[in-house]
């Protein structure tokens, strides 16, 4: 009778350590996938904070170039460092077509590591010259993610 109680106990402690690292290994899993989830997020947060840096800097020759009267749709790509060119990082700056020579849509793109964002800049013409009117991002390749205020929410 001893060893049948024996055998009995050692199967419940058996069963129950099977159990423990079952949990642990669940836990484990789990953890694992959530730390991907945060680094992959991270990376993405890092790339488009790079990528808003490209846009400054498209959007910061803008002027100079409106001034410079450059010709009409017709992309200028400035230069940019040799670790985001290995990248395949590039700002490219398009001064779109004048408005009765009083307004100007100017596009900036930026492109790294395979994604790219856009941003468009209006510039007035007023008694000192050119002035920035307004501006709105949009994120190249997905649709719907145009952030240009709507004047019906007004």
């Amino acid at each position: 009778m001893t060893r049948k109680h024996d055998a009995r106990r050692s199967g419940y402690a058996l069963l129950t350590a099977v159990m423990m690292i079952a949990v642990v290994g669940l836990a484990v899993s789990a953890m694992t996938g959530r730390m991907v989830s945060e680094a992959k997020s991270m990376r993405r947060a890092n790339l488009d904070a790079e990528l808003r840096q490209l846009l400054i800097v498209g959007a910061s020759a803008s002027p100079r170039l409106l001034i410079e009267g450059r010709p009409e749709d017709e992309p200028t790509t400035l230069a940019v460092p040799t670790d985001l060119i290995a990248r395949g990082g590039t700002v490219k700056v398009r001064v779109g077509k004048s408005i009765r020579n009083l307004e100007t849509h100017i596009e900036v793109e930026a492109s790294l590591d395979g994604r790219s964002m856009r941003q468009t800049l209006v510039y007035l013409k007023g008694q000192g010259g050119w002035g920035l009117s307004e501006a709105w991002l949009e994120e190249g390749g997905r649709e719907g993610n145009d952030q240009r205020p709507n004047p019906n929410d007004q």
